[in-house]
């Protein structure tokens, strides 16, 4: 019998947290504080590599800030495109 060690988030780690995308002016784009956190694997290419690398080693019960700059998650703003909207229920 093995015993597995869940003390601590590793990758393909199941991790249940809340989020929050904000505009550099703080306004929200996306946040799970007013609902359920989110559930998460590491390493199913659900989270930017950055955050994940964040993530890594941290304990459970853990409670922290972190603050991505645009390339180290979704990329900069390419006004171009523009906005676009699409409700969860899209996919």
């Amino acid at each position: 019998m093995s015993i597995i060690d869940v003390s601590e988030v590793k990758p393909g780690s199941h991790v249940t947290l809340h989020y929050r995308l904000a505009l550099p002016d703080g306004a929200d784009i996306v946040s799970t504080f007013a609902d359920k956190p989110a559930t998460l694997l590491l390493g199913a290419g659900q989270l930017a590599p950055p955050l994940e690398e964040i993530l890594l080693g941290l304990k459970i019960g853990h409670h922290s800030t972190f603050r991505l700059e645009p390339d180290q998650a979704f990329g900069p703003c390419n006004p171009e495109i523009g906005a676009i909207g699409v409700t969860r229920d899209a996919a």
